[in-house]
């Protein structure tokens, strides 16, 4: 269990994070979603330890202290990686830099590059290889001393779609050896699709946490898509994204949709198109920005 208890961090007069608090167990996949400035990387970069001076505490079962090979992260794998290096030499060296010997740094490097489907790359310049395959061995380079907590920060960010499923796929066989998973990122699509816990931060602090299916479910109202034939005024009644003169999105958790189509009538409603409750709708509600 990672148990994260009133972290806080200040930089001179800015409060970066306040009173931070959550916990997740082995093999959870959390979601880290809020606005940029809302914390996220200060998050990572204390847990990664490469922040210190913060308040608060962080501990991995009951009183044992994350130590850094208990840590795993991937913040930039075209920094992380070096580009002239095969992928396994890549996988080797940092092994080695780890702790491991040469011996066991060279079979794990191996293994993981069985697991994650790029054995074939192993002898191949990092520099040659796709962004999405890049993106997989960076993995791997963070797996490589068996991290119990494993940071990813925007692991998806310019990756094709494929790539991107790839890369999904293997953060459900990380998931299934008991490591915690942390991500943040902007891709909603992802981060529905792979998080069972989701933590919303703003300006700091959180805002929501819990099992991901439990706050749709609690926080988020039906949303619907709503297109009229005529342009639609500047000001309406209840609160509502614009998406065009034309169409705007509703969530019902802000008012009737009947009382909506009442006052939309006058405007000949072309179609009324109902969405699944999504993040993307949770942190519109939660921050305001409907």
């Amino acid at each position: 269990m990672l148990t994260i208890t009133n972290l806080s961090k200040h930089f001179d007069s800015h409060c970066a994070l306040k009173q931070v608090s959550f916990s997740v167990e082995p093999g959870a996949v959390l979601i880290i979603l809020g606005p940029n400035g809302a914390g996220k990387t200060t998050l990572f970069k204390i847990l990664a330890g490469l922040s210190h001076d913060y308040q608060g505490s962080i501990c991995f079962g009951p009183d044992k202290k994350l130590q850094a090979h208990d840590i795993g992260f991937v913040f930039d794998s075209s920094r992380a990686l070096y580009p002239k290096l095969t992928a396994f030499e890549n996988l080797r060296y940092f092994g080695v830099l780890k702790g491991l010997s040469r011996r066991v740094a060279k079979d794990t490097a191996l293994q993981l590059l069985q697991k994650f489907n790029l054995s074939d790359k192993a002898r191949q310049q990092v520099q040659l290889l796709s962004r999405g395959m890049q993106q997989r061995l960076a993995l791997c380079l963070s797996l490589i001393s068996s991290p119990k907590v494993l940071l990813l920060d925007e692991p998806t960010l310019g990756l094709d779609i494929e790539s991107q499923k790839e890369f999904e796929a293997c953060i459900e066989q990380v998931k299934e050896t008991g490591t915690i998973v942390l991500i943040a990122t902007h891709q909603m699509d992802t981060a529905q699709r792979l998080g069972n816990y989701s933590l919303l931060l703003n300006k700091g602090e959180v805002v929501r946490f819990g099992k991901t299916q439990t706050l749709l479910a609690s926080a988020v109202g039906e949303q619907y898509t709503i297109t009229t034939q005529h342009p639609l005024p500047e000001a309406l009644p209840m609160q509502c994204e614009r998406l065009s003169e034309q169409s705007l999105r509703f969530d019902t958790s802000v008012g009737s949709l009947n009382e909506m189509l009442t006052v939309l009538t006058r405007f000949n409603i072309v179609t009324v198109e109902k969405h699944q409750a999504s993040l993307e709708g949770l942190i519109r509600r939660e921050l305001n920005l409907l």
